[in-house]
């Protein structure tokens, strides 16, 4: 993506804006779990409140830094030698969570489907609780996110600094959140269960007007289950309902885990094709694909 290539300090930006730098915490996230650090960037679009959530616990020697703290500068780390902003926070109070209780908290649980690890059990044998802090988002900085992108200084194992420590420069300001993903083709879109949680706003604005065929592949023994889409909202309420339910009403996917189930468009049709026509399409479908029972997940 495109930007304007600057070189003036990050710091002296904080400093203009009323900031102290010996209370400000510059922290660049590339988490080490691979399917997290690919969630995040929808994450911080679609689902803001968990990306405070993952930010909120941090390891034992960031707590301590933050516990001295005022503010907290989140970035993210996309690509080698760079830093994209993603928030500004004022640091509230901290909580110490037990094990036990941290794995309570219904936003820790929805950080582990995707793929976040958390509070061990391992760390759990070296220290009795974690800090959980109140993190409050401070506004005037939110028009920067996904566009003020940093030069952030080696070793970039150094993943937080204290903003008295380092001048960092702007490498650029792009014109656009590069947050924001462009929906694939139809033809190339693929969703697992997360990923389906976590779509984009335009991506459901297109999902919504479209009617069509779905495929759904349970990853765990590849047997597949063939629908259609032709009521309100059309293929993202069909999919949503999914979401809420777990199995969409249908038989075969009831005892199933949806955590591995795995959706794709077979054929998009207009959004005013009649319901018949719609399910015609969908038998073929199941003929083609032999996704009846017991060969498929199919009951019909």
């Amino acid at each position: 993506m495109q930007g304007v290539e600057f070189n003036f300090s990050f710091s002296k930006l904080l400093l203009e804006n009323g900031f102290a730098l010996n209370e400000t915490l510059i922290v660049r996230n590339r988490p080490f779990e691979k399917k997290l650090n690919k969630l995040l960037p929808n994450m911080i679009c679609e689902r803001p409140d968990l990306f405070t959530a993952y930010q909120s616990c941090q390891s034992r020697k960031l707590e301590k830094a933050m516990l001295k703290a005022r503010y907290f500068v989140s970035f993210v780390g996309l690509e080698a030698g760079s830093a994209h902003f993603v928030k500004f926070y004022k640091i509230g109070t901290s909580t110490p969570l037990s094990h036990q209780e941290f794995w309570h908290v219904p936003a820790h649980l929805e950080l582990r489907e995707c793929g976040y690890e958390g509070f061990t059990e391992e760390f759990a044998k070296q220290q009795e609780s974690q800090l959980r802090f109140e993190l409050q988002e401070i506004d005037q900085f939110s028009k920067w996110t996904g566009r003020l992108v940093l030069n952030w200084p080696p070793p970039e194992i150094s993943w937080w600094r204290q903003a008295a420590n380092r001048d960092f420069t702007v490498k650029a300001i792009l014109q656009e959140n590069c947050f924001h993903k462009s929906m694939p083709d139809w033809k190339e879109l693929v969703l697992d269960w997360t990923n389906l949680g976590m779509l984009p706003t335009s991506w459901k604005a297109r999902l919504s007007l479209w009617r069509g065929v779905y495929l759904i592949r349970d990853s765990s023994d590849g047997k597949l289950y063939v629908g259609s889409a032709s009521g309100a909202e059309n293929l993202l309420g069909r999919w949503q309902n999914y979401l809420q339910l777990g199995h969409g009403g249908n038989k075969h996917l009831r005892n199933r885990n949806p955590q591995n189930f795995v959706f794709s468009i077979l054929q998009i049709l207009a959004h005013d094709t009649p319901k018949d026509e719609v399910e015609a399409f969908e038998t073929s479908w199941k003929k083609r694909l032999q996704s009846q029972y017991p060969e498929g997940l199919n009951d019909n």
